[in-house]
């Protein structure tokens, strides 16, 4: 799951707080023969924000899928890190029983991981939902099929005519729908659901829309321009800047004749 960047400040300060302040606490430093209390808190707050917000920025840019996981790993390393280099800075003895003070240290992420893992549960459960459509009777006394996608509250998260939304975009385990509001603005939203459910309820209600590519569903009458050549063609959607690839299983002819 990607964070967004404004957060990335936020969570490294109030880790970094925590850690602090849990370490007060704890006060691990009882097996250090020589230290002084007011100056190490301030280091590890420094030390441990640095780590934090370095290891954030380096797995949300290199491991988007997989960063709130290996965000926690971090954390537990950050710890080891920074008791390491706080012993080397205030102990001048060799008379330290390491074990139980590592071992001290190693306690502090058992708090934020069961955080992280409750609010894991809770996203998850919040972000399931539902698709459907409906005919809807229109003013003239016509009807139009709605595309619908509601959460576990049933709740409505999104609801548009079919013939308004231009494609769907595959992004990780989330789908990125682009539609027409009624102002004639193209709106863009993202929801927890697959491609491949949405591609399976089209074709249940006749609805024709183009799997193009493997993270691009598309509909056809929002096609502009096909662009390139064999095996790199490319598609120009109306109200769209992107262009859509064309992966090389799908018949282009469906396209060619269409736009003919």
């Amino acid at each position: 799951m990607r964070v967004p960047a404004k957060y990335h400040l936020l969570i490294a300060t109030l880790y970094s707080v925590y850690f602090a302040l849990a370490t007060f606490a704890l006060n691990p430093f009882v097996f250090l023969p020589n230290h002084t209390p007011w100056i190490t808190y301030p280091i590890i707050f420094i030390i441990s924000f640095l780590l934090s917000w370095s290891l954030i920025k380096l797995f949300s840019k290199t491991f988007p899928n997989a960063f709130w996981h290996l965000l926690i790993v971090g954390c537990i390393f950050s710890i080891s890190l920074v008791s390491g280099i706080t012993i080397g800075f205030l102990n001048d003895s060799t008379n330290v029983d390491l074990l139980l003070y590592y071992n001290s240290f190693l306690i502090l992420p058992i708090l934020p991981a069961s955080i992280y893992i409750l609010w894991l549960m809770y996203f998850d459960l919040s972000k399931r939902v539902v698709i459907s459509t409906e005919n809807h009777e229109t003013t003239d006394h016509s009807f139009q099929k709605l595309f619908r996608i509601t959460n576990s509250r049933n709740e409505i998260l999104l609801e548009s005519p079919i013939e308004k939304i231009i494609a769907f975009e595959a992004n990780d385990n989330y789908v990125n729908t682009y539609h027409l509001n009624a102002d004639g603005s193209v709106d863009k939203m993202m929801h927890r659901i697959s491609l491949k459910k949405i591609t399976e309820l089209l074709d249940q209600i006749d609805v024709e829309f183009h799997r193009v590519h493997k993270s691009y569903l598309i509909n056809p009458e929002y096609i502009q321009k096909l662009k390139g050549k064999s095996q790199a063609y490319r598609i120009e959607l109306t109200y769209l800047s992107i262009e859509v690839p064309v992966s090389r299983t799908f018949d282009v002819k469906l396209i060619q004749a269409k736009n003919s």
